[in-house]
């Protein structure tokens, strides 16, 4: 009696899932002074609507280093640029995104370089699970950083969904009795307003 050899069942490789991304938000700013705190606040609002109040304070220290580095490498730090200096301004942008159980940090400039300017970029290193930077096929590179979601933000009610935008302003009503203000269209009066105050600040330069 010869035993047959049974074929092998073949077995599928599987590999693990990729995270989706449940929401991002980004936004584009000129790489000035002034961006760092337009990074702030984008920072806090996406968070809180994202009711992911325990992240603000880490998240927004990492920003801001991240924000100051890529203005020092590509734009202006000067607080009060001139208007010649502004021909060439460079955009940077930055981006949050949920991915899986982790926040990602992403802030990218025009400089495809990564030059350890300033002691590096200590924070986020500290503060983050993992960072690193690559080169988008357009230009330039993105660093980025990953934290990981609280206990508490990941044991939320996961059939609730996370808001993908900024709460709108509501319109609120005009108090009785206040009356709009109307826009005033009259070249002759704008002329006459222009003109005192041309006098006035000729006044106060002659003034001792």
């Amino acid at each position: 009696m010869t035993t047959l050899a049974e074929r092998p069942a073949q077995v599928a490789m599987t590999h693990p899932p990729r995270p989706d991304i449940r929401v991002r938000s980004e936004m584009q700013l000129a790489a000035l002074s002034t961006a760092t705190i337009c990074a702030q606040l984008f920072t806090r609002y996406t968070l809180q609507a994202w009711r992911l109040d325990q992240l603000v304070e880490p998240v927004e220290r990492i920003m801001t280093e991240l924000v100051v580095r890529a203005v020092r490498t590509t734009g202006i730090i000067e607080p009060n640029p001139r208007w010649t200096e502004l021909d060439a301004l460079k955009l940077i942008s930055v981006r949050l995104v949920i991915l899986g159980d982790n926040l990602i940090v992403e802030v990218a400039d025009s400089d495809p370089e990564f030059t350890a300017i300033g002691g590096g970029i200590p924070l986020t290193r500290s503060l983050s699970k993992r960072w690193n930077y690559y080169r988008p096929p357009v230009r330039g590179k993105i660093v980025w950083c990953e934290l990981p979601l609280s206990a508490s933000s990941s044991s939320l009610d996961q059939t609730q969904e996370i808001p993908r935008v900024l709460p709108r302003r509501t319109r609120g009503s005009v108090p009785k009795g206040v009356q709009p203000i109307e826009i005033m269209n009259d070249p002759d009066m704008l002329r006459r307003v222009m003109d005192g105050l041309r006098n006035l600040g000729e006044s106060e330069e002659g003034a001792p």
